[in-house]
């Protein structure tokens, strides 16, 4: 009977999607990117920089963490709440992020009696 190999590969694929679903942005940012050195994510707009943030601080160690990052525009965040920086002690950021150039203006700092609290964390 060839219905339990079968059901094994359904099942196989299915976690793979699901894995593949955590592991990049819900939505794509902006300005393209794939997250890898060669095709880094670009970050456009601070909407960009805080769906990288969530995507980062909820990856429970899946590639979004590890991938690359590359700003394309000066990104001012003085409109936004209180920053909470991109990875933390228990899912540390180890990827990628360069400025390129541009600025991040605008950035406040909150909960400042939390330990390791920055812009970017990589512990």
């Amino acid at each position: 009977m060839k219905t339990k190999p079968i059901i094994v590969t359904i099942l196989l694929l299915l976690a793979i999607a699901n894995t593949l679903k955590a592991v990049f942005p819900t939505t794509p940012l902006s300005g393209g990117g794939t997250g890898t050195v060669v095709n880094p994510y670009i970050i456009t707009t601070a909407d960009d920089l805080i769906q990288v943030r969530n995507a980062v601080n909820t990856a429970n160690g899946s590639g979004v963490a590890t991938a690359s990052y590359k700003l394309s525009a000066n990104i001012d965040m003085s409109a936004q709440g209180d920053w909470t920086g991109l990875g933390a002690l228990n899912n540390p950021f180890k990827g990628v992020f360069s400025g390129n150039g541009f600025k991040i203006t605008g950035l406040k700092m909150g909960a400042a009696s939390v330990s390791y609290n920055g812009a970017v964390a990589s512990y």
